[in-house]
């Protein structure tokens, strides 16, 4: 006997669980919420997706992939690491704006991690460290390939890309308003066009 058919589309469901841990987060989402979002029963949920913490890793991935490599790809496509990193912090900023109230998945759950079984904590952290390991790697072009005295290293540029990227997604996940984040995303963009 080959068993009911499956009635939704992993893909699809993944998708949908991007929305609702990015609407609610990890904690305040339940498997009946998850559930909702795709219109299945708890047994089928179950037997596609395992668990909560499978679902919301899947759906980390999808939105790595879908979001955080497009924002990334600010920092690949542009040879020159000064105007890859400035472009990066203007585009997050206009990310965040429209996305004010959420934020970034990525960020806010590395900002604020959930309980995580070390199989799963490993690819969170595997997933921010594709993101890191793009700014860490243009920063240094960017002290390698300069031309005039900077004001900061490598590490320097680095930290201060991740404390701007962290702050611009608190900014937006406390709902300041569009103006002061683009503010902010700008101020940041110009000092390293500066540095």
């Amino acid at each position: 006997m080959a068993g009911r058919p499956k009635s939704f589309d992993n893909d699809t469901a993944i998708d949908a669980f991007v929305e609702v841990f990015w609407d609610r987060g990890y904690e305040a989402t339940s498997i009946d919420h998850l559930q909702a979002a795709v219109g299945i029963k708890r047994g089928s949920f179950y037997a596609a997706f395992g668990s909560k913490e499978s679902a919301f890793i899947a759906a980390i991935e999808r939105y790595v992939e879908d979001v955080t490599k497009l924002v990334v790809g600010e920092l690949e496509q542009n040879p020159d690491p000064r105007t890859g990193l400035s472009g990066m912090l203007r585009q997050v900023g206009a990310f965040m704006t429209s996305n004010n109230g959420r934020g970034c998945l990525l960020l806010s759950a590395l900002a604020a991690p959930p309980e995580l079984c070390p199989d799963h904590a490993k690819k969170l952290q595997s997933m921010a460290e594709y993101v890191m390991l793009r700014i860490a790697d243009k920063a240094s072009l960017l002290v390698e390939r300069t031309t005039r005295p900077m004001r900061m290293d490598a590490e320097a540029i680095h930290a201060y890309m991740t404390s701007v990227l962290f702050g611009l997604n608190a900014m937006a996940t406390a709902g300041v308003d569009d103006d002061s984040i683009l503010l902010a995303a700008e101020t940041a963009a110009d000092f390293i066009e500066q540095a």
